[in-house]
């Protein structure tokens, strides 16, 4: 599996599966869980607000760029 932040990885995966992923890890890749209910210590506001921050900084597709002429 290619790393979260790269495009094949973002352009991919909607809001909800990069959540789960964080929340419930992927123990198989060696990545634990990060969520509340799964043992981690982050929130599911906590999850949003790193999903929220990994889309607008890592993913092109939604920023806006203008046309080339």
């Amino acid at each position: 599996m290619k790393a979260l932040h790269s495009q094949d990885e973002m352009y991919t995966r909607t809001d909800e599966t990069l959540a789960d992923i964080i929340a419930y890890g992927q123990p198989n890749l060696g990545m634990q869980p990060f969520g509340q209910a799964y043992g981690g210590t982050l929130s599911p506001s906590d999850i949003d607000s790193i999903v929220t921050f990994m889309r607008y900084t890592w993913d092109d597709a939604r920023c806006s760029r203008p046309e080339p002429r």
